[in-house]
């Protein structure tokens, strides 16, 4: 097997839950997968639609989105962390945030996409934290 000797947003995203978790925070993986002009099932089964991976860490203020791409996470002007179903509706309340975070979006937590490089693909389909992700179906 070659050596990528990097990760994309999905195997940053699960190692820095990964850390988290070993340092004693609890920590959630978040599937972003963006609205454009689709219904949430057309997204999610349209192949290639776009997406992103990151992980929420909860602070004792609440769930803070850390993304995974870039040394960003959500904490307001006034330090309040934000959650990854609030970031884009809340977007006027941070100093600046990536491009790509500018689109609204469905926060799927534990559902893992497997589309990184260093984690094997078990199969085509997702995987999930059942947890996690009955969680945030219930909720």
């Amino acid at each position: 097997m070659e050596r990528v000797r990097h990760g994309l947003c999905y195997d940053r995203s699960r190692t820095l839950d990964k850390a988290f978790s070993y340092m004693g925070f609890e920590s959630r993986h978040v599937f972003l997968l963006f609205r454009e002009d689709r219904s949430f099932l057309g997204a999610l089964l349209h192949r290639g639609h776009p997406s992103h991976a990151v992980t929420e860490v909860k602070t004792s203020r609440g769930w803070m989105f850390v993304d995974s791409n870039s040394p960003w996470i959500a904490l307001t002007r006034q330090g309040q962390p934000v959650n990854a179903d609030d970031v884009w509706r809340r977007a006027d309340e941070f100093e600046r945030r990536p491009q790509y975070l500018r689109s609204p979006w469905w926060a799927i937590r534990g559902m893992y996409s497997r589309k990184g490089h260093m984690y094997s693909k078990i199969s085509m389909f997702p995987e999930f934290n059942w947890r996690d992700f009955t969680d945030w179906l219930v909720r």
